[in-house]
Order: C-alpha cells, then sequence, then structure tokens
C-alpha cells in the first residue's frame, strides 16, 4: 500500500488505500446514523460528508461482547495467528468498506457485491481479517469478470435484534434487518460513483448473513434490493427467529439481568435501558434474534414456509449452498463447556420428543456410553443435516426454477480436531481468500474453479446445471462436480428425509429441527 487515492464522489473526495496496483479501497464509509439507542436508523444527508473524506481505516465494529476476534476464529475452525484479539466497538457502526478497480471497463458499470457477514447476529463484522476479500477481487479481475466489492456492517446483539413490542415506537424489532437494507439503498444510491452499477447489485451472506437475505427472499419485500443472491450457510430457520410475546418476555428477563424493575410499565422499561450503560448490555452475551410476525419478517420461519412461501418477484436468480459439517460450530463452542454425557443428553432429548428415537440413532450412530468427543461429532452432523443441508434444499424447492444449488465438501486443512471436515464458515473464508497462503495447492485449484462459478452468476452467467434440472454442484478436495440430487446428498440424507416423513409429514422437518434446537439451547 504505497499511495492514497482519491475518489471525487458527489458525496465529497474521499482518500483510501492502495491495495495492489490493480484494487483501491475505500473504509469505513458511513451509509447511516441511528438517532437514540434502539430507534430506527435513518439515511445521512450529503452535508453529514466532509468536503474531504479520509477513508483509509477501518471502522468500529457493532458492539458486541469483548475479544471475540480471535474466539470467533477459534471456534469456527480458523487459524487465530496474527489476529487481534479485539476490535473497536462502538454503537456508531453503520459503515462499509468498498473496494474497486483502479481501471474501470469502457462499457459500462460494473456487477456489485454486498457482503453481510454471520456470527449469529450478535458477534462479527464485515471487515474482519478472516473476511479480508483482497484476493476474491484478485482472482475476479485475473478471470476477466471485475467488480465492486462492498463490506457493511449493522447493528448486533441486543442493539440490533432486541424487540419490546410493548413500547414498539421506543424498541422496534429487527433493526439489524433494517440497518442491512438502509445499506444497500445507499448502495443503489450511490456506487456509480465508485464505478458499480446499481442495478446488478448480488447479495452475498453467510451463515447469519445468509440468514437474512433468505429472509428477505420470501418475505412481502416490494421494494428490489438486489438482482441476484447467495446465500450460504444461512436458511430462514438457520438462526432461530422469537414470536413478538416471547421478544417482549425476553426484553423483561434481560432488563432484570441489567438491575431494573422488570415489572416497570413498557415505556418507563424501555426508556431506563435506553439510558443503560453500554458496556453492561455487551456483557448480556447473546440475548437478540429476529422478531417474527413483524416488520422485515412477516410471517413465522420454518422449513415448512421455505418450501410454500414464494420468493419476491424481484429475484432473477439466487445460489443456495451448504457446508457437509457447519454443525461443526457446535462441536467447538459445546466441547469447551462443563456438561459431560452428550449422548445420553442427547438421546433423552430425543425421546421426548420423537417416536423415531431408534431410527434416528442407528442412523448417526448415537450410543449412550460413547465417548464425549465422538457423541458431539454425531450429533454435529445431524445438526448440519437437518438445521443447514436439509433446510437449505427446502429452500432450493420454494424456487427450484431460479436456484443454483451447491454442496460445499473440501476438508478444513488447518489444524484442530475437525481438520478434514468441512467446517462452517470455510466456504466463505476459502472463497474470499483471506487464508489462501495457508492452504495446499489441490485445495486452491478447487476453490479457484468455484470462485469462478460463483463469479459468473455474479455476472448473470449460468454457474452450473439448475436445481429445476435435478442438478447439485458439489465442491470437493479435487474439483466442482456436477451431481444428479440423489447422488450429492447421499444415503443418509434420503433415510433422514424418511424419518422426517414420519414424524410429520412436510412438517416432519421442523419437528426434527426444533429437537435438535432444543439440545444445542440447553447449553446456552
Amino acid at each position: 500500500m504505497s499511495q492514497s487515492p482519491s475518489l471525487r464522489t458527489r458525496l465529497g473526495t474521499f482518500t483510501g488505500v492502495e491495495l495492489s496496483p490493480r484494487l483501491h479501497q475505500y473504509r469505513a464509509i458511513p451509509y447511516g446514523r441511528v438517532p437514540r439507542r434502539f430507534a430506527r436508523s435513518v439515511p445521512l444527508d450529503e452535508k453529514d460528508y466532509a468536503r474531504k473524506e479520509d477513508r483509509t481505516k477501518f471502522g468500529p465494529s457493532s458492539v458486541q461482547p469483548r475479544e471475540k476476534v480471535k474466539n470467533d476464529a477459534k471456534s469456527n475452525h480458523l487459524p487465530t495467528e496474527g489476529l487481534p484479539d479485539d476490535w473497536e466497538q462502538s454503537e456508531a457502526c453503520l459503515h462499509m468498506t468498498i473496494t474497486k478497480p483502479v481501471e474501470l471497463t469502457s462499457e459500462g458499470k460494473l456487477p456489485v457485491v454486498v457482503f453481510i457477514h454471520g456470527g449469529a447476529f450478535f458477534v462479527g463484522a464485515g471487515d474482519r481479517p478472516y473476511y479480508n476479500h483482497h484476493h476474491f477481487c484478485e482472482k475476479a479481475l485475473d478471470a476477466d469478470k471485475p467488480l465492486i466489492f462492498v463490506a457493511i456492517n449493522y447493528r448486533l446483539g441486543a442493539l440490533g435484534f432486541w424487540a419490546f413490542p410493548e413500547a414498539e415506537d421506543l424498541v422496534p424489532p429487527n433493526n439489524g434487518l433494517h440497518d442491512q437494507k438502509l445499506a444497500l439503498r445507499w448502495v443503489k444510491a450511490n456506487i456509480a460513483d465508485f464505478g458499480g452499477d446499481p442495478e446488478n447489485v448480488t447479495v452475498m451472506g453467510q451463515s447469519a448473513g445468509g440468514t437474512s437475505i433468505s429472509l428477505c427472499n420470501i418475505s412481502d419485500e416490494k421494494e428490489k434490493l438486489w438482482r441476484r443472491s447467495i446465500t450460504l450457510s444461512g436458511s430462514i430457520v438457520t438462526m432461530p427467529t422469537l414470536s413478538r410475546d416471547d421478544h417482549s418476555q425476553n426484553f423483561r428477563d434481560q432488563a432484570k439481568e441489567l438491575g431494573f424493575d422488570a415489572k416497570l410499565p413498557a415505556k418507563e422499561l424501555a426508556e431506563k435501558i435506553i439510558g443503560a450503560d453500554v458496556d453492561k448490555i455487551r456483557e448480556l452475551g447473546w440475548v437478540g434474534a429476529p422478531c417474527e410476525d413483524s416488520e422485515h419478517v412477516p410471517y413465522v420461519p420454518s422449513i415448512y414456509a421455505q418450501k410454500k412461501r414464494s420468493t419476491v418477484d424481484w429475484l432473477e436468480e439466487q445460489v443456495v449452498g451448504s457446508c457437509t459439517y457447519d454443525g461443526g460450530i457446535s462441536y467447538m463452542i459445546t466441547s469447551e463447556g462443563d456438561r459431560k454425557d452428550h449422548a445420553k443428553h442427547f438421546i433423552d432429548i430425543v425421546n421426548d420428543g420423537l417416536a423415531s428415537l431408534t431410527k434416528l440413532l442407528e442412523l448417526y450412530d448415537i450410543k449412550e456410553g460413547m465417548s464425549d468427543d465422538d457423541a458431539l461429532e454425531c450429533i454435529c452432523q445431524f445438526e448440519s443435516d437437518i438445521g443447514f443441508l436439509q433446510s437449505s434444499i427446502a429452500q432450493a424447492d420454494g424456487a427450484p426454477d431460479k436456484t443454483f444449488f451447491h454442496i460445499f465438501n473440501v476438508g478444513n486443512p488447518f489444524d484442530g480436531p475437525l481438520k478434514g471436515k468441512t467446517t462452517h464458515t470455510l466456504d466463505i473464508v476459502l472463497l474470499l481468500g483471506a487464508f489462501n497462503h495457508l492452504i495446499p495447492d489441490n485445495l486452491k485449484s478447487s476453490v479457484d474453479e468455484y470462485r469462478k462459478k460463483l463469479l459468473a452468476h455474479v455476472y448473470g452467467e449460468q454457474p452450473w446445471d439448475g436445481y429445476d434440472q435435478g442438478k447439485i454442484m458439489v465442491v470437493e478436495d479435487d474439483g466442482c462436480k456436477v451431481k444428479n440430487r440423489a447422488e450429492a446428498v447421499g444415503e443418509r440424507i434420503q433415510k433422514l428425509v424418511e424419518i422426517a416423513k414420519e414424524e410429520g409429514g412436510e412438517h416432519g422437518y421442523d419437528k426434527l429441527w426444533k429437537t435438535c434446537r432444543k439440545w444445542l439451547m440447553s447449553y446456552e
């Protein structure tokens, strides 16, 4: 980074950084502000920008528990060497990073990719080091598919995903989802100044970021926010939602944790928390979730709903994908806890909720008395299959004629207890390329092929045979292979489908996922 490039826009002159001779980057560009805690974010006026804007430094993440950068990488089975322990945080976190080619094509504006990060709606940031997209943008140039890349931040945890329907004017639902849409409106209004086409936006999200996109793709949203989407390990049920009543109870419960009288009138209680010490709110941890039957999520999310609700009519195409061991995120978190006898605990929960106990245990080789490490590995495979893969398949079933489905099955190359398994977040990290220098050459070749196919999607080209043709692409260590659906998902998933049907027909998937969630929540 030898120079500080400048870019003249209608909002002022932005000074950025030179990532390479081919790429410039502009950091922490604000797209909105929050008038007061828990309020809906609003757009900035042109006068809110300085005539000259220094955009050479990354901005703060949303408020979240401290020391999460390395811990999150570890939970996702990623390298931690060189990562900071923490990152600056602020309630004023609504900003984005934009990366653009130095040389723009003469043919017109470039396609735009907007990235929405994951983190269970309570941790993370779009510019975390393991989401570094420099390599992705360089590879796009190598493939003669230049693009504009935008990574956004939004409110998380209590500040982004609390709701208090008893005082909804003070604490409205789904602020984090609202922030994301505000960012996309900013992109539509301003990305042309960076060389991007505002009418050719592909939104890409992983985990909670993918869930955000999926929730909108089958909502009643009338505004065309994007043209295409890429959702990785992020169906509408990947992250749990809460009902309006549950949100009200949660708000009062958390108020008590903060030292307030939970029985106070709603408006008075909301005002007290609006003025509370943000450090106390920060340490509450995972306390927020999308609110169902409300603005931005006008329905109750379920695997069944994904099949039955139509996608918004303005979505042209979508890529949907899942990792074969997404449940590894729970393995890493649960294995570090104090609870033991995982197999017995799981069997007790399944026995209480499912009629197909024996079949399910046999399918995943779960036996009482097995070691805790082995039990977790098997249970988390069940989580991977029902909560991620099968729920993503249901997402594709709801819109097969515009969907390209893939299964990511590249073994994690990094040392640790899950080395060799396709763990949660591995797809987006390898795709963007932050750790490309640490992976073996054969994986580089496979990931390069995968990346080129997603770039084709961004450019409006057919990346592989569609889901409506009965095809699924499987990304493996030795390359990308398009297979028939049955071959791609494998025998275990087909048997899981049979168990789901026995448990409740089309609603059986949700019954299985509810049982798995019950086990997961018992550790939280």
